[in-house]
């Protein structure tokens, strides 16, 4: 019998993952516009290709348009927001201060 290798399921997503992601990007490389795969096979099949521009409905609108009022919903953000406040500036800046090359005392959250 031939020698066999363990391998963990997160080993098998992760080469998965990055095979995807290096065939999409082999891919992009050859400025290729993006397909639409309903369109490549009715063109593989040799059907006609036409369609429709179907006009907006919905336009999407600035975020200061949006008020959110009284219910759960905003009960739930005031809980979230209260609960921001009370965690330290120091200890919510950690990784960034690593990231960026700054020293930082603090303890990770």
């Amino acid at each position: 019998m031939g020698s066999t290798t363990d391998a963990s399921r997160r080993d098998f997503m992760r080469t998965a993952a990055m095979s995807a992601a290096a065939l999409a990007f082999s891919r992009n490389l050859k400025g290729d516009p993006p397909q639409n795969p309903v369109l490549d096979a009715a063109a593989h099949n040799g059907d006609s290709v036409n369609h429709e521009v179907v006009p907006w409905k919905v336009l999407p609108f600035p975020n200061h348009q949006v008020r959110l009022l009284d219910g759960i919903f905003k009960q739930e953000m005031g809980f979230n927001q209260a609960y921001l406040h009370q965690l330290p500036n120091d200890r919510l800046a950690h990784m960034f201060r690593l990231t960026a090359g700054l020293p930082s005392q603090a303890e990770p959250l």
